[in-house]
């Protein structure tokens, strides 16, 4: 059974244009419901992306400080107990100081792992999208 497959981008015969012709009601809701999937998938795909490289650098400051410590969590757990501690003690300025050293420092591994995950996930973000692909195999991976 063929199917009508109409993007704003295609040509069609009959009508000025995709966006201003008179499209057929089926193949208008086609074109919504298409343009909805994708978006969907794009901001679930986009959401899912963000929280692994966020749990993925979090993971990595752990384990630079599980190996500053030789693997000895008594001596982390120790170390961090310290740092606590001369946090609480310090004033307002030096707090505030160290909170935007530590904010930037996981800023900046945060975008290290994006940027070093971003090729492959643009890779499995556009083969998810839906282009008008009537084949199933190309749909179902």
């Amino acid at each position: 059974m063929p199917t009508l497959t109409v993007t704003p981008f295609d040509p069609n015969e009959g009508t000025s244009s995709c966006l201003g012709g008179a499209l057929p009601a089926q193949a208008r809701l086609r074109l919504v419901g298409r343009l909805m999937a994708d978006l969907c998938y794009i901001l679930f795909s986009t959401s899912g992306f963000m929280a692994s490289s966020i749990v993925m650098s979090i993971g990595l400051m752990m384990v630079f400080f599980i190996a500053l410590t030789g693997g000895d969590l008594n001596l982390l757990a120790i170390g961090f107990a310290n740092l606590g501690e001369h946090f609480q003690s310090a004033d307002g300025a030096a707090r505030n100081a160290f909170a935007e050293d530590v904010k930037w420092a996981f800023l900046t591994l945060l975008a290290i792992v994006h940027l070093a995950r971003m090729p492959g996930w643009f890779a499995r973000l556009w083969d998810g999208l839906d282009r008008g692909n009537t084949n199933e195999a190309s749909v179902v991976q």
